[in-house]
């Protein structure tokens, strides 16, 4: 209450020296007689005065009321300002979804990008990785075959071989035409013959 009543006091005190700039001014124009303008120039100043005077006396009303005990503008004052407030919030209100939304976008425009970059490196270290790994699972499952079969594999046509630990050996010969790939596999003490 005391801070609307200072600014009604500020306000009346701005509008009496405006009004009293006004004065001064009307005053130097009656002063001077070299122009031939000077009554638009005087009416326009006192068509300004006019208003600022009516504003003064307004201004002062007001605060005769509420020094008087009149609290109804100062409630429509404090009604204004809650409506602003309001109106202020849900601007901002927007305002933050929108921001929040936009560096949502981002993030997932970042994330997507990210996760398709991340997906494409692995494939290629993948692929990089697997011949590596391939080929030392043929070594070790060659290292590792009975001599038997390496001897049996010279003897061997290229359409016959022998499954060992995941690897498809074939033999040396050339294949015999018309008949079927065959391939030999020995699994705890069992001989099974896959065509």
């Amino acid at each position: 209450m005391l801070s609307y009543k200072n600014g009604i006091r500020v306000k009346i005190k701005e509008l009496e020296s405006v009004s009293n700039r006004l004065k001064r001014s009307i005053g130097t124009v009656k002063n001077n007689k070299s122009s031939s303008s000077n009554e638009l120039v005087i009416d326009n100043y006192m068509q300004k005065l006019e208003a600022i005077n009516d504003q003064l006396a307004e201004q002062k009303e007001e605060l005769r009321k509420i020094e008087a005990g009149d609290f109804s503008s100062f409630d429509e004052h404090v009604e204004q300002i809650k409506q602003l407030t309001r109106a202020r919030n849900l601007e901002e209100k927007a305002s933050n979804k929108l921001v929040a939304l936009k560096a949502k976008n981002r993030q997932k425009k970042k994330d997507a990008t990210y996760q398709k970059c991340r997906k494409e490196n692995r494939s290629n270290r993948w692929d990089k990785k697997k011949y590596k790994i391939y080929y030392s699972k043929f070594c070790r499952a060659v290292d590792s075959m009975p001599d038997y079969m390496k001897e049996n594999l010279k003897k061997m046509p290229n359409n016959k071989g022998y499954l060992w630990r995941g690897i498809t050996v074939l033999g040396e010969m050339k294949p015999v035409k018309d008949e079927p790939l065959m391939l030999f596999e020995k699994r705890y003490g069992v001989l099974t013959i896959h065509k």
